[in-house]
């Protein structure tokens, strides 16, 4: 199969992938020259910003998916928190502490506690498992997006004219 996955076969002549191969050519050297990128080097490189671009886009495809559930989510973290009472007599005096599962979280710019219930231990960890789930895709979305942004302007540099004072196109290269 060819780099663009074309081949014409006619019944009695041979494959035509050649041929379509030496058109596609053609046609891309001719959308490079009225895009003004006429040295070899600089249309490999496009072609990699390009490649860059549509992967960086593929990859946006997979990642959008735990943001269209509608599986409620909780804030935080979830751990055991072991403490004294303070209770004189008390187990925890001699060092068997008590414990709880709590959810830890900030709000305001203070670190909240909440005591999870017994028998939804494995729910709460499961909707704090997606919420952070959500905040890793959120955080690698910025991620992508500002390095498409960055690939996007080098793409419009190596594209870019300007008039110069003599009324003459320039290319801006970068």
């Amino acid at each position: 199969m060819s780099e663009y996955g074309i081949f014409l076969y006619i019944p009695g002549k041979k494959y035509l992938g050649g041929f379509i191969f030496f058109l596609i050519f053609i046609l891309k050297s001719v959308c490079y020259l009225v895009m003004g990128i006429q040295k070899r080097t600089d249309r490999e490189k496009f072609s990699r910003l390009r490649q860059t671009l549509l992967h960086l886009a593929s990859e946006i495809k997979g990642l959008v998916e735990p943001l269209f559930s509608d599986r409620p989510v909780i804030k935080g973290t979830v751990y055991e928190l072991k403490r004294k009472c303070g209770k004189p007599g008390c187990k925890c005096s001699r060092g068997d502490l008590h414990r709880s599962m709590v959810v830890s979280a900030s709000e305001g710019g203070k670190t909240r506690l909440q005591v999870i219930p017994d028998g939804f231990l494995v729910e709460v960890q499961g909707k704090v498992r997606r919420y952070q789930e959500l905040r890793r895709v959120r955080a690698r979305l910025g991620e992508i997006h500002r390095k498409m942004l960055k690939v996007m302007d080098q793409m419009e540099g190596m594209r870019r004219e300007e008039l110069s004072s003599s009324g003459k196109k320039r290319s801006g290269g970068g």
